[in-house]
């Protein structure tokens, strides 16, 4: 079964929006569900509004909101740096980096096939992205991106429940 954001990436995409009463996983039943989601979650609902598809003015919104996020996180723990900018750089991590050693795939091609090997990539260790910046304002921005993509996807799939019922 699809993972509820890849269902969300697929019913953004799609022209077909029609309703089917005996389903909770169409198109249009995940894309309610998320609406009704961002409700309560309205900063997560837009991160992965950004994530699958999302307009450069919902981009520049996100950024202001994890930038202000930051910014008080930053004067709590008197760390130096410009918020707007460790945002930005957290959020194209998110949308576009890969790793360049296995193009973001998380497994190496093993020397001298086109195979791809079982073992996770020793440089990203199977992550499919760079290493992080060890800058803790970085990380902690990185950790709360994360923990919006948990409460996108977990509400999300808690609406399409509670409809189900």
């Amino acid at each position: 079964m699809a993972k509820i954001s890849e269902r969300y990436s697929i019913a953004r995409n799609t022209s077909n929006l029609k309703s089917e009463p005996r389903t909770v996983m169409s198109a249009s039943d995940v894309i309610g569900a998320a609406g009704m989601a961002a409700q309560e979650h309205q900063d997560a609902l837009l991160l992965w509004s950004v994530m699958y598809g999302g307009k450069t003015s919902q981009k520049m919104r996100l950024v202001d909101g994890l930038a202000y996020k930051l910014t008080d996180y930053m004067m709590r723990n008197r760390l130096k740096g410009n918020p707007r900018h460790i945002a930005m750089e957290v959020l194209a991590y998110y949308l576009h980096a890969t790793c360049d050693d296995c193009d973001g795939v998380g497994h190496q091609i093993i020397p001298y096939t086109i195979v791809r090997s079982d073992d996770p990539c020793p440089y990203c260790q199977g992550t499919g992205k760079p290493p992080m910046p060890q800058d803790e304002a970085w990380q902690w921005l990185h950790d709360r991106v994360s923990e919006l993509l948990s409460i996108a996807a977990g509400k999300t799939m808690q609406k399409i429940d509670l409809s189900i019922d």
